[in-house]
């Protein structure tokens, strides 16, 4: 049985020949943009401009300013800038701010500026509590890319993901949350949890994994409002690889009561299990499309996976994957257009896409070991797990990653030493936070 899960993340098939990454050469020049710093977040101790900076830094459509190059460190609320100065720079757009104690709450204010045209275009007020400043600072991050960029971000987000260690040859594997940008990390389980595979609710409110704390692995729901703990009662064998329905009505999964592994659905309300196919094929990794009308999957032997699509009620299946090397993990975006997906092929593993009509496969970055590719909210980025080739006497960690759809901007989340299956939140509701659960 626990060689099911192995097929879950990673298919076996040898090839001798080389792949192409593509690359979409995306043809703009980023705004140009000052973020001076809020007048009293020092006094605050809130750094939020700073936060606001690394945020747009990271997005390919904008490039901050370096602080070394402001021509005015700073711009009082309601004063505007000297918009001939940063003219001059060809600085499209300057950042003002200030933060202010009002009764028990902080006010955040900030202004952005136009300076070719000289107009206010934008303009915010909110109230947060002093433990709510780095989460404003990413909905500000939010409405500028909005307001210049013209579609949603992703700043006010959360990526879950199992925060390994590994110590004198113990290793321990805990369900951990953080914000997107890699920062306020919390470990969600304890040491002794093992668990994996974990995906966000659609309200973001229950995180669904697999945990081996017990005898056989277990879909699990932790709440992240009351903290409280369950699991798919109504399922006698082994169940893993959980994904929510878009509606959050409805659990797919894969189990296993003997040696094959096929998808089911579990009503959350009801706590009914329906089996959606039947193969003695391993059967797994299943997501529902955006609209919920189809439901892609990996099946196939441990030596050839490759990805299928269904219906929703489990009819008219159809491979979607034809070419060489094997292909597990899918994930199907947003908006419906792509299936991103990993893909083992020649000795290497890649993280690509492909459309659901199994035209326009694209490579987008390749190593020793990438995997699990999931969605960013927007649709713009994908986040994965990356190992390097292990070298004798030398850590080997793995990394989360995050790379754009274009196969652009790569870059590490280097807060994180050691960690593997990151999932991305939906954009957060307001809700409080729990840091310790158990499982």
């Amino acid at each position: 049985m626990f060689a099911l899960l192995l097929f879950l993340v990673l298919g076996t098939q040898s090839m001798h020949a080389e792949l192409t990454l593509s690359v979409s050469q995306g043809q703009f020049a980023a705004y140009t943009i000052a973020i001076l710093p809020f007048q009293g977040e020092d006094i605050a101790l809130m750094d939020v401009s700073s936060i606001i900076r690394a945020n747009l830094k990271e997005s390919v459509y904008f490039k901050p300013i370096s602080k070394n190059n402001h021509i005015q460190e700073s711009v009082s609320i309601p004063e505007t800038p000297v918009f001939s100065w940063w003219k001059s720079q060809r600085t499209q757009y300057v950042l003002t701010g200030s933060i202010r104690l009002q009764g028990d709450m902080f006010v955040i204010q900030y202004n952005l500026w136009d300076t070719y045209s000289g107009f206010l275009s934008l303009q915010s007020t909110m109230r947060v509590s002093s433990t709510e400043w780095r989460r404003a600072a990413h909905i500000i991050s939010d409405q500028i890319h909005k307001h210049i960029v013209g579609f949603d971000s992703c700043y006010d987000t959360q990526i879950a993901f199992i925060h390994e260690k590994h110590s004198k040859g113990k290793a321990s594997k805990q369900l951990a949350i953080m914000d997107q940008d890699g920062r306020n990390i919390r470990v969600l389980t304890p040491v002794a949890s093992r668990v994996m595979t974990p995906i966000f609710s659609p309200s973001t409110n229950v995180l669904a994994f697999t945990s081996f704390t017990k005898t056989l692995p277990k879909v699990y729901f932790l709440d992240l409002v009351s903290g409280d703990v369950t699991f798919i009662k109504s399922f006698p064998g082994m169940t893993y690889a959980p994904r929510f329905s878009p509606d959050g009505q409805l659990l797919i999964f894969s189990g296993s009561t003997h040696a094959e592994s096929n998808i089911y659905t579990f009503n959350i309300k009801t706590q009914k299990v329906m089996r959606l196919t039947h193969n003695n094929n391993v059967e797994t990794s299943p997501c529902y499309s955006p609209d919920s009308k189809f439901i892609v999957f990996t099946s196939g032997t441990t030596s050839q996976p490759h990805l299928f699509i269904m219906d929703a009620d489990g009819k008219n299946r159809r491979q979607l994957t034809k070419q060489k090397g094997g292909y597990s993990a899918p994930d199907w975006s947003p908006d419906g257009a792509l299936i991103a997906f990993t893909k083992q092929y020649a000795g290497e593993f890649y993280i690509g896409v492909i459309k659901p009509d199994g035209t326009g496969e694209r490579l987008l970055t390749k190593g020793f070991l990438v995997e699990g590719p999931r969605w960013s909210p927007n649709g713009q980025h994908i986040v994965f797990c990356r190992q390097s080739r292990a070298k004798p006497n030398f850590p080997n960690p793995s990394k989360i990653c995050v790379i754009d759809v274009t196969g652009h901007n790569e870059r590490v989340i280097k807060t994180v030493e050691q960690g593997s299956d990151p999932t991305w939140s939906p954009l957060l509701p307001t809700r409080p936070k729990k840091e310790q659960a158990c499982v």
